[in-house]
């Protein structure tokens, strides 16, 4: 609702240019003008995390990035400034909370000393950027420490919840390790033990607790290698093969702690998720054996 707002307001202010009041200029030199103005009083200092919504456009109103792409708030620490001459973090620091404004800031300054990196192809040397912003909200870093803390421990929770009905749903007696990994043996492998050090070809499906398959080195056709202890792959993963042997056969359940965590991985693995590698170990080269081929 609160994106919505923004964009509606942004549209009306393109639409009635004649009614637009001018630009004005912070005592930095940065040029705002405000598109809403909230009666909240509230200012930020330096540290604290602002959430904020906002899109960047260059001097052809070409829009360079946009929040509301991003399916997550976007919060972030207030900076001292960055630079002199209007900083974006001046114009954060003259917002208040239910503020929509617009700032106009030089591209080379922005990008060479707000992010620390080149100004982009297609940005012209010189031009400004206009950044339009809208001020959610105001925390202290402390606060956003423990509400990200409450969170991470709800979501924890409801993985350890879903992981134990899973368990129980499908009769599985065998206890986890200390750890938390499951290792299910489904078939004892008769070759060499995988050790760590050594180059392991292996088959694979990975799945969620729901049953859908995220990856299969068998759909591919395709052995996957890796060498033992090289921390390539996850450390549940690691963990289950050195319990292997050539020819075996397992399953491992492997929770968050020991996959891909609290940040999961990209948009295959949402984080605080509990996945089953189905795993085959086809072959184990000792590490003297292939390091001298």
């Amino acid at each position: 609702m609160v994106r919505q707002v923004l964009y509606i307001l942004l549209v009306i202010l393109l639409t009635n240019c004649d009614n637009k009041p001018k630009f004005k200029t912070t005592g930095s030199g940065l040029k705002y003008r405000y598109i809403e103005r909230s009666k909240d009083n509230t200012v930020s200092k330096i540290g604290d995390v602002l959430t904020v919504q906002w899109q960047i456009a260059d001097n052809k109103d070409s829009v360079l990035y946009d929040t509301k792409n991003i399916p997550v708030a976007i919060k972030m620490e207030l900076k001292p400034s960055s630079h002199k001459g209007g900083s974006i973090e001046d114009g954060f620091a003259i917002m208040h909370p239910g503020d929509s404004v617009i700032f106009v800031l030089p591209a080379d300054s922005f990008y060479t000393h707000t992010r620390k990196t080149h100004i982009p192809q297609g940005v012209e040397p010189g031009s400004n950027l206009t950044f339009y912003v809208r001020l959610v909200k105001i925390q202290q870093k402390k606060d956003v420490e423990d509400e990200w803390k409450a969170n991470e421990k709800r979501r924890k929770k409801r993985e350890f919840d879903r992981l134990e009905a899973f368990v129980k749903t499908n009769n599985i007696a065998i206890k986890p390790e200390n750890n938390g990994l499951y290792f299910i043996e489904n078939k004892a492998g008769t070759g060499n033990k995988a050790m760590y050090g050594d180059l392991v070809f292996i088959h694979y499906t990975g799945s969620f607790i729901n049953g859908d398959v995220f990856d299969s080195s068998i759909e591919r056709d395709e052995l996957f290698e890796f060498r033992l202890g090289s921390k390539d792959v996850i450390p549940g993963l690691e963990e289950g093969i050195t319990r292997m042997s050539e020819g075996g056969k397992a399953q491992l359940i492997i929770p968050s702690s020991l996959a891909y965590g609290q940040h999961g991985y990209g948009e295959i693995i949402p984080p605080f998720t509990t996945i089953i590698f189905d795993v085959e170990l086809v072959e184990v080269r000792e590490y003297t054996k292939f390091t001298t081929e």
